[in-house]
């Protein structure tokens, strides 16, 4: 009947509007994730572009998180992630948002920053949210977080290249000790025409 053939009309769009949904969504956290971060990074795009305001990317690594799933399980580390990822959404802007990139890799795109200092604190208290205690089947465990940050001011609009860039400050600043934070510097014009040469 054309009601049935209606109904199942209906019912397949549904589970093709959900299953694209799961695709840009971490199964494990329920944040945003790889697939969904260049259209959200472009539709940030265009106060950027203006000049009045600028995007940051940060890059932020688990310290400590590999020894407790050892330790404790991956169920374990699973629960640990997903509260984790809570932290993160209660600790950026509403503007801003939080993925996770997979394992114990997550990224923050924060928008409208004018300073470096706002991406400065907000690292900080990223750092200091995620460092505080979980406690997870009565236990306690403590995890910390590194993050590197890539401003759009400094490095340009480009997202691979903020994303690169983020990444090398995350592994700047887990050189120094865990729970660090570290600034993607832009090349200087002497050292761009050393790497060319």
């Amino acid at each position: 009947s054309v009601r049935h053939l209606y109904s199942a009309a209906l019912e397949q769009l549904m589970t093709r509007h959900e299953l694209a949904d799961l695709a840009r969504q971490d199964a494990l956290t329920g944040l945003p994730n790889r697939l969904t971060l260049r259209e959200a990074f472009h539709s940030r795009l265009g106060q950027a572009m203006t000049g009045e305001c600028h995007l940051a990317i940060h890059y932020l690594d688990l310290d400590g998180f590999k020894a407790i799933n050892d330790r404790h399980g991956h169920p374990t580390g699973d629960r640990l992630l997903k509260i984790v990822a809570g932290r993160l959404l209660s600790t950026v802007r509403s503007d801003d948002l939080a993925f996770r990139l997979g394992g114990d890799e997550f990224l923050i795109l924060q928008a409208n920053v004018s300073h470096r200092d706002e991406a400065d604190l907000l690292a900080r208290r990223i750092i200091k949210h995620l460092s505080e205690p979980y406690v997870i089947d009565g236990r306690e465990m403590r995890i910390s977080v590194s993050v590197g940050i890539a401003l759009s001011a400094e490095l340009g609009l480009e997202l691979e290249d903020l994303v690169a860039c983020a990444d090398s400050a995350l592994y700047s600043a887990k050189a120094k000790g865990k729970s660090q934070l570290q600034f993607c510097e832009a090349l200087r014009p002497a050292e761009t025409d050393r790497s060319a040469a």
